[in-house]
């Protein structure tokens, strides 16, 4: 378990990260001159939708921080280390299919939504084994009794 547990304290900060990554997006896509060829309603969508983005990174950061154990071991924690798994799937995905440009930050953007993915998956498997393990010892302790 100790190795999901690290995995997921790395996914905490690299989920920091990426929150941080999003608050800069106004700046680095230079929405100010960007957004402006939208309909105020699209405009306001776009930041919502970041902001939205900003907020739910650090949820999943904030969970991998402080309550890895939990991740790991319940089944909470399981839901929720699948429903990341799908986001980062679909994430995957879109970012070949909706962007108009596929180049060199696409593919190393993709793989990391891959990777993402990947873990969240593989740490979900290890919940899924503790749990059954864990089961299991508990139905040894009534056979005993």
């Amino acid at each position: 378990m100790k190795k999901y547990y690290w995995m997921m304290k790395v996914q905490g900060v690299l989920h920091f990260l990426l929150a941080v990554f999003h608050v800069q997006f106004w700046w680095l896509f230079e929405w100010e001159k960007d957004l402006q060829n939208l309909t105020a309603m699209n405009r306001n969508n776009v930041q919502l939708l970041n902001a939205g983005m900003v907020v739910m990174l650090l949820l999943i950061a904030l969970a991998c921080l402080r309550n890895t154990g939990e991740l790991i071991t319940t089944r909470l924690g399981f839901d929720m280390l699948v429903m990341i798994t799908l986001f980062y799937l679909v994430r995957w995905v879109g970012e070949f299919f909706f962007l108009d440009e596929v180049n060199l930050i696409t593919y190393l953007f993709g793989g990391v939504f891959a990777l993402m993915a990947v873990s969240f998956f593989w740490a979900a498997m290890g919940n899924l084994s503790f749990r059954k393990q864990m089961k299991k010892l508990e139905g040894l302790k009534d056979h005993k009794r």
